[in-house]
């Protein structure tokens, strides 16, 4: 264990937690950009289909929308056309 001041906050489950706020690690949105642009990849090359796509991204939207993430779910998924 650590002690550290609260204002610093905690890493949890792909979040920094702080006393008033949740936000989401960059670990975190790094390797979703990847994982998304994989999956961009092989729906283009038809190695999957659009439902597993979309099944991906809801999952991420799931996780991520228990943070302060309005502006990071549009900048990730707005320039994404399949």
């Amino acid at each position: 264990s650590v002690v550290c001041p609260v204002r610093d906050g905690i890493d949890f489950l792909g979040y920094r937690v702080f006393p008033t706020r949740r936000r989401v690690r960059r670990v975190a949105v790094r390797r979703f950009t990847r994982r998304l642009r994989r999956l961009r990849e092989a729906y283009h090359a038809g190695e999957i289909g659009l439902e597993r796509v979309h099944q991906s991204v809801q999952s991420w939207i799931a996780h991520v929308s228990h943070a302060q993430s309005y502006r990071l779910r549009r900048a990730v998924l707005g320039g994404m056309p399949f």
